[in-house]
């Protein structure tokens, strides 16, 4: 009982951390920009790439406990980042501007997944 409660503190913190950095970049892109979504776009682009970055580096690798893995990937990583604010961003946008909606949808999916690979790749040992 003890270890699941743990867990689920873990997860919580980690969530409220998460959540309050997105937040954070949420405020800095409007202190720059009139449009919010493009902090949508580099808050799914970094959690993805640091998404891979510990899966290579610590989960693979069987570093740190299941705790640890749950607030940093559960937790952290999923406060930080957005899919559901991806979704409304490219709704709202596609009500106005069909095109751009589709070039943020297309430029989301690609960028993230190209840097989850590449968080993987940077992790992976060359064989010499």
């Amino acid at each position: 009982m003890r270890d699941r409660l743990r867990l689920v503190a873990a997860v919580a913190l980690g969530g409220a951390l998460g959540a309050l950095a997105r937040w954070a970049m949420f405020r800095f892109s409007l202190s720059i920009a009139e449009v919010s979504w493009w902090s949508t776009i580099a808050v799914n682009a970094i959690g993805c790439l640091v998404m891979g970055l510990v899966v290579g580096l610590i989960i693979r690798r069987g570093r740190g406990s299941a705790t640890f893995h749950a607030f940093l990937t559960t937790g952290l990583l999923g406060g930080f980042t957005t899919f559901s604010a991806f979704a409304v961003d490219a709704i709202r946008l596609g009500e106005s501007y069909i095109w751009q909606a589709a070039l943020y949808v297309i430029a989301t999916l690609v960028i993230s997944i190209g840097l989850v690979w590449l968080g993987l790749r940077a992790t992976v040992r060359r064989a010499q």
